[in-house]
């Protein structure tokens, strides 16, 4: 690799952040699940979406999951806001009734919303990444 491609490589790597995604409250399993497949389909987001556990405390039964999307595009921003937005205005299942979605950046700005009771997603998830 050239010196040159090299740089752009590292700038390009620097530039990218991630968001992470967690669910909590009752079917925040299927909740999960059901955005896992609206993301990891959007031709924008393939490969830059993926699953992984995070620690559990010693009080916790099992491993937790929390889904990781790479950030480093205005695209790919737009997608994941997309997607986002879709997944809640059009997954109000009442098994989904206390589900809360925590999205985080890299600088540790947080938004959580409820999965039946955000009026304005697209505002909410486009604030969060403002900050990343």
């Amino acid at each position: 690799m050239s010196e040159a491609a090299e740089v752009e490589s590292n700038e390009a790597r620097a530039r990218t952040s991630c968001l992470r995604v967690t669910f909590d409250g009752t079917g925040a399993d299927a909740a999960r699940e059901s955005m896992w497949d609206v993301l990891r389909t959007d031709a924008d987001l393939r490969g830059r979406v993926r699953a992984e556990p995070i620690g559990s405390g010693p009080d916790s039964m099992g491993v937790s999951i929390e889904l990781v999307i790479t950030v480093s595009t205005s695209g790919v921003i737009s997608a994941v806001v997309g997607g986002v937005t879709t997944w809640l205005r059009h997954r109000r299942e009442p098994r989904w009734a206390d589900v809360n979605v925590k999205i985080t950046n890299d600088s540790g700005r947080t938004v959580i919303v409820s999965a039946q009771h955000v009026a304005d997603p697209d505002s909410l998830v486009r604030t969060l990444l403002e900050d990343g």
